[in-house]
């Protein structure tokens, strides 16, 4: 089991959730990017040589198009010298090979689900015209939603974290591991959001 969603609660735990603020979405990231590099050897490998990097919430141009990407991963334009003790350096990438958008729905869920759904068809478009070989990935955090969607047509990798935060009493925030919450081999679950990623990965940058 991966630790992301334990890590994320016990961050909602201490911070709260601050709709105004961008501090809760570097965090799903940076717990998502340790999760990576724990679950999967041949990211690993290359960002230990070198030949990965990561950025957040960096800003892609395509046409007239621009997105803010919240997570991407992708070779370095040069060369890069991993200080010990570092996983992966964090550098804009010269080309992305994955790019992760990190979302929460935590209020309005009607709303914020079908503004989700919208916002991405439109991100793996995004990215599809960046590079079809990139990896389009997306996690969704919703609190205590009673159901949610399975895969958009379009990611290669869609997860889901479910958690019961009122941000009124935060030390009582919990992670969902019952229904509604995927379950272990849901499509949409972490752990597969996190082996999909990864075995695209090997297919394309073996």
């Amino acid at each position: 089991m991966n630790s992301g969603p334990e890590h994320l609660v016990r961050h909602l735990q201490e911070r709260g959730y601050h709709p105004r603020s961008n501090e809760h979405g570097k965090f799903l990231c940076a717990v998502v990017l340790e999760d990576l590099l724990d679950s999967c050897p041949r990211i690993a490998e290359h960002a230990r040589q070198g030949k990965l990097v990561y950025d957040i919430n960096r800003k892609i141009i395509v046409g007239g198009s621009e997105w803010n990407i919240d997570l991407i991963l992708g070779p370095p334009p040069g060369v890069v010298i991993v200080p010990p003790h570092t996983r992966i350096v964090q550098a804009p990438p010269a080309t992305i090979r994955i790019a992760i958008e990190a979302k929460t729905v935590m209020t309005e869920h009607g709303k914020a689900r079908r503004n989700r759904q919208r916002d991405l068809d439109s991100f793996h478009q995004f990215v599809h015209r960046y590079d079809s070989d990139t990896i389009a990935a997306a996690l969704t955090v919703v609190n205590i939603a009673t159901r949610f969607g399975g895969d958009v047509s379009g990611l290669e990798a869609n997860g889901a974290i479910l958690v019961d935060h009122d941000n009124i009493e935060n030390a009582q925030t919990s992670l969902v591991t019952g229904q509604p919450a995927p379950q272990v081999g849901d499509p949409i679950h972490y752990d597969s959001f996190l082996r999909r990623i990864c075995d695209r990965y090997n297919q394309r940058w073996s």
